[in-house]
């Protein structure tokens, strides 16, 4: 039998994790500002082949001001788009752009965000 999947929500956030001072993570309460800019990386869906699981990874960005959530989204993005990546929890072999950043709702009216859907490509990690 082969070995199980990278887990692809955990090698997106090693990947996303030096883009911000706060931690990159699949919660973030955007009710205590002093945390921002802060980046939510979610699995929403996706399937495999039994060779390779294609991810549906949605990629949020919260920032205090427009152009800092901006800046944030435009820099996941670059960075989700520039592969292969090699993460700690193992390799991203592709990356496609489902939905690209755009204006998210946030709770907090003093929070922007903006989000970007992506399928991330990944192998099975070797026995």
């Amino acid at each position: 039998m082969r070995g199980v999947f990278v887990d692809a929500e955990l090698a997106v956030l090693d990947l996303l994790d030096d883009l911000t001072v706060s931690e990159t993570a699949t919660v973030v309460d955007t009710t205590v500002t002093d945390d921002l800019p802060a980046l939510q990386v979610v699995r929403t869906g996706g399937g495999d082949d039994r060779f390779t699981d294609v991810a549906r990874i949605d990629v949020t960005s919260y920032a205090t001001t427009d152009a800092e959530v901006r800046a944030l989204a435009a820099a996941v993005h670059g960075r989700m788009l520039a592969f292969p990546h090699r993460t700690a929890a193992g390799v991203i072999d592709r990356v496609e752009t489902d939905t690209g950043p755009h204006t998210a709702w946030s709770r907090n009216r003093a929070v922007r965000a903006r989000r970007a859907t992506y399928r991330v490509s990944v192998r099975r990690r070797p026995r």
